[in-house]
């Protein structure tokens, strides 16, 4: 059995989810769901000083240290809801960063229309976004 979600629409084959949407603020953002680990709740997360002003901290998640980042500082929104927040697991290189959403995300299909100003390619934010060893 496969574990990815399908959809299934009456009289059609089922529909494999494309888009992974979680919201921060009244912004609404998306991702590629080949780069979503999971989604789990915000938990303890432990700040790091000197750090970029979006980086909310670390989280020890099954034995990986995850970076969390507040998209809201990036993007220049309020910032999240903390008490009910989300946190969307994504990996790119190997590599594993959480986002803080607002709510439980949600999935969209295939051909589902998405804003592309809000569309986060995962490699292309590591790239940009990663914190460099000196």
């Amino acid at each position: 059995m496969n574990n990815i979600l399908e959809i299934k629409e009456e009289g059609k084959e089922p529909k494999r989810p494309r888009y992974c949407e979680f919201r921060v603020g009244d912004e609404r953002f998306y991702i590629d769901i080949d780069n979503l680990r999971e989604v789990t709740e915000l938990m303890n997360v432990f700040p790091v000083p000197q750090t970029p002003q979006y980086i909310h901290g670390l989280i020890a998640l099954r034995g990986n240290i995850i970076p969390v980042i507040d998209l809201s500082k990036i993007y220049n929104i309020p910032s999240p809801e903390t008490g009910s927040a989300k946190l969307v697991i994504v990996e790119a290189m190997k590599e594993y960063l959480g986002f803080i959403s607002d709510e439980l995300p949600r999935f969209l299909n295939e051909g589902s229309e998405i804003p592309g100003e809000r569309f986060i390619d995962i490699n292309d934010f590591f790239e940009r976004y990663r914190i460099k060893e000196e």
